[in-house]
């Protein structure tokens, strides 16, 4: 499926998603991160996101990281250089993001700086997946072009089941998962 019609697709279910429904299925997902995390013993640097809109929920995630007394790193935007990147930097509980110029909360660039490489694994915002593990994102390109030299298996995607295709027609710079959390399950790629 072409991208464009897998983002129509996606967000006429999302549309249809109800609080309740929504709700229900970021538990789930918790609740399988939860497991997933278990099967890490030493794990030091995480990389997540902060939700916005209809995504996946990520405070408990987070809250979650963070009671492990972990370090957790949320990304900034950068264009330097007219490069579409994602830096990211270190997250406390007690820190207010500011939202960049597409209504993101983002931590301060005052705060400690972790290259994506030294992250243990990087959870992922995606608007959709398919069999072969392809993320489609929103068409920002940011975590394509930063995901390049993150190996695949350190690639965590959160995704309702609705968000899953068979195929979508993607392009080499293309990030893929090397998993997915859904209300299922966590499932990767083998």
């Amino acid at each position: 499926m072409k991208k464009k019609q897998a983002r129509e697709l996606i967000n006429k279910k999302f549309n249809n998603l109800s609080k309740e429904n929504k709700s229900s299925f970021d538990k789930k997902i918790f609740k399988h991160f939860k497991s997933f995390f278990k099967d890490y013993d030493e794990i030091l640097n995480i990389g997540s996101y902060w939700a916005i809109s209809n995504e996946v929920e990520t405070s408990f995630i987070n809250d979650y990281i963070a009671s492990k007394g972990l370090n957790l790193f949320l990304p900034r935007i950068s264009n330097k250089n007219k490069i579409k990147k994602l830096n990211f930097y270190k997250y406390s509980n007690s820190e207010i993001l500011k939202k960049n110029k597409y209504g993101i909360p983002e931590p301060s660039e005052k705060n400690q700086y972790i290259d994506l490489i030294e992250l243990d694994f990087i959870i992922i915002p995606l608007r959709a997946f398919d069999l072969n593990f392809s993320r489609l994102g929103y068409g920002g390109g940011y975590y394509d072009s930063s995901l390049q030299d993150v190996k695949k298996e350190n690639r965590i995607g959160l995704s309702y089941e609705f968000q899953k295709m068979n195929k979508i027609d993607v392009e080499d710079h293309d990030a893929e998962l090397g998993g997915v959390i859904t209300p299922n399950g966590y499932f990767k790629k083998a």
